[in-house]
């Protein structure tokens, strides 16, 4: 049995054709059959056992290591194309290039975040530490850190540490391009080329095609604490066996399989804050049910939270016929000229959320009302003809320029560079939004209560704020 110890983890096929354990357990065929089924032996990654079963002969499991432990040779290959030597120097080095792009990404606009720069104090050291773990099937997720943010609104935010996330930058890479394809265009959220403008863009297009006609706005009840990771995960793996990963799909796998099935509150430390209490049940990870919900905060989340509601995109615009919809994240948004094709809709994606996404439609946001009156959404008021900024949008500029004019009233009017960067993505979050609605009138006018210290480190170039030009070499832009 030397040689079924030193084997990997690759998991295994089910006769239904889903792939299962990859990093978890190894499954060898025997010789030896028993009727329509056969022995085989089992080995964990969580014991030292060598277990005997007997399973369907149509199960796919290993018939010998996939790879020698002494002499190193090759052998295993993708779990569904088949074409590629997971231990060939080709992959190997596909998935060491892969890695370090994806640290040079996840480091992007947060380099001076203290574990940033702890990580790229030996940085190539460390990504290769991952590229070992990742081959290996020795990697696991550290414990998350959780906080809240009061802005835009009182949320629970997961933390992940930067080792993991260049690893979910790694997987993301691989796995977001074939889930673009399966999106719908109507779907907005974290999606480059779309985003907040285009949902605006979207909704003020509809509105005007009906300007006599009726707007629904719907939302999904605590949505990201009542994904249910188990479907998710099902239906994900299932995708996952015919896309073409480049040769990494165990690996793709096998993080998929830590990201879904491991409770990310388990051993997660919480942050102190005076407003947890304020917290509802249904928007902290802390209260959901178990095995349901998503860490707000991971690049994951974000995408796999756009790939779980993909089904009810496409339904609502092929099953219901719904030309003019659109959403952002669970908040989304339905045009058409009969006030009443839109109150017969709302039972039936109350049921279709309901028996196969295992979600609820919120009772208390759900407005129908005349395109004339406009709508809220994404943090703007739109009618047919205009938009405008919210009252709550509004509110949370002045917040926002109330704490730039503290820190510089903190600083004595002698900012630096660091303090420049800091500033910059919150000023031009807002500028980019109110310039999009054409509000430069109050773009102005928020400019001209921004403490004059601000302008010897920054200045406004176009519609974005930068770095003034004698800071520059100080950041390195």
């Amino acid at each position: 049995m030397a040689a079924l110890a030193a084997g990997l983890p690759g998991g295994n096929r089910n006769n239904n054709g889903n792939f299962n354990n990859a990093g978890n357990n190894g499954n060898w065929w025997s010789s030896s059959p028993n009727g329509s089924n056969a022995w085989n032996r089992n080995l964990n990654n969580n014991n030292e056992n060598v277990n005997r079963n007997n399973n369907n002969q149509r199960n796919g499991f290993s018939v010998r290591c996939v790879r020698d432990a002494d002499t190193n040779t090759p052998g295993a290959v993708t779990a569904r194309h088949g074409t590629g030597d997971l231990f060939s120097e080709q992959a190997t080095e596909a998935l060491r290039q892969g890695l370090f792009e994806a640290y040079y990404e996840c480091r992007r606009n947060k380099r001076n975040k203290p574990d940033a720069l702890a990580f790229e104090v030996d940085f190539e050291h460390h990504v290769m530490d991952l590229h070992k773990e990742l081959l290996c099937f020795t990697y696991r997720p550290e414990p998350y850190r959780a906080f809240l943010v009061e802005r835009p609104v009182l949320r629970e935010v997961f933390a992940a540490s930067f080792r993991d996330r260049v690893v979910h930058h790694w997987v993301m890479g691989l796995l977001n391009p074939h889930i673009e394809d399966l999106l719908s265009p109507r779907c907005f959220a974290c999606r480059k080329g779309l985003g907040v403008h285009a949902g605006h863009r979207a909704i003020q297009a509809d509105l005007a095609a009906h300007p006599n006609g009726w707007v629904l706005k719907l939302d999904i009840r605590g949505f990201f604490m009542n994904i249910d990771r188990s479907l998710l995960r099902r239906r994900l793996l299932k995708d996952v066996q015919d896309w073409n990963l480049n040769g990494m799909d165990l690996q793709v796998q096998y993080v998929l399989e830590g990201l879904l099935s491991v409770d990310p509150i388990e051993a997660a430390s919480k942050q102190p804050h005076r407003r947890w209490s304020e917290l509802p049940p249904d928007k902290s990870l802390f209260s959901t049910s178990p095995g349901c919900g998503l860490p707000i905060g991971n690049l994951t989340s974000q995408i796999l939270a756009n790939y779980f509601l993909n089904p009810l995109d496409r339904w609502i615009q092929e099953e219901c016929g719904m030309k003019h919809y659109g959403r952002y994240v669970d908040d989304f948004f339905l045009v058409h000229h009969s006030r009443e094709a839109l109150m017969n809709l709302v039972p039936r994606v109350r049921g279709f959320l309901r028996s196969k996404l295992g979600l609820t439609l919120h009772p208390r946001k759900i407005y129908l009302q005349p395109v004339s009156k406009g709508v809220l959404f994404l943090g703007s008021f739109h009618h047919h003809d205009h938009a405008k900024l919210s009252h709550r949008l509004k509110g949370n500029m002045w917040l926002c320029l109330k704490e730039l004019n503290q820190r510089a009233q903190e600083k004595k009017g002698v900012l630096s560079a660091s303090d420049a960067q800091w500033a910059l993505p919150k000023m031009n979050s807002y500028l980019g939004l109110s310039g999009q609605l054409a509000a430069r009138r109050w773009q102005r006018k928020w400019l001209k209560s921004l403490d004059s210290a601000w302008w010897r480190v920054l200045r406004l170039s176009g519609q974005k704020m930068v770095v003034a030009r004698h800071c520059r070499r100080w950041t390195g832009t």
